[in-house]
């Protein structure tokens, strides 16, 4: 018999849309769910919605009672819940986390995005192309360590569409797959 023992309502600000794809038990403590949103809110990300372009988030829940895992040593420094943008506002989707179950610090993320991510360097030329991207995380700060984009062959001049739909890291945690 399966019995419920919480829920996380996620609703934003203005009633937009949000597409949760994927979630993840870090450790004992941290579970984090991952998704996209046109939206605003508390559980998407310190930054804010600039546009109705489509922002990734990643919040991280307790694993107990399903509130945001806040680390109350640090709290201005570790937050709970982050907003994944690119530089120049365009849309951004998070399709997928995986991690290395050795390294509780650190998680992937994989999806696609039309603009830039950070300092990643974009493969495609073409607008509006849409690039996969695998990008390195930090648990307890919710920062990027890296990101990479891969983009399709673009010596048509033609858009190309590439997503990244999951990943998985080896045993040894060498090597991340997308």
């Amino acid at each position: 018999t399966l019995s419920e023992s919480w829920r996380e309502m996620y609703v934003t600000n203005g009633g937009e849309g949000v597409h949760v794809s994927d979630i993840a038990k870090l450790s004992d403590d941290i579970l984090i769910v991952v998704g996209s949103t046109t939206g605003s809110g508390p559980a998407f990300g310190t930054g804010h919605a600039t546009g109705n372009d489509m922002d990734g988030f990643v919040t991280k829940l307790r694993t107990d009672v399903g509130t945001p895992y806040r680390e109350w040593s640090a709290p201005d420094t570790n937050p709970y819940t982050t907003r994944i943008q690119s530089v120049n506002g365009q849309d951004d989707w998070i399709m997928g986390t995986c991690h290395d179950p050795k390294d509780p610090a650190h998680f992937y993320l994989v999806g696609a995005t039309q603009g830039q991510l950070g300092a990643a360097v974009a493969g495609s030329t073409a607008n509006p192309s849409t690039e996969a991207f695998l990008m390195k995380m930090e648990t307890s700060s919710l920062k990027p360590v890296w990101t990479t984009q891969l983009g399709a062959d673009t010596s048509t001049n033609s858009a190309t569409v590439v997503h990244g739909g999951s990943c998985a890291v080896t045993s040894d945690g060498a090597t991340v797959y997308m």
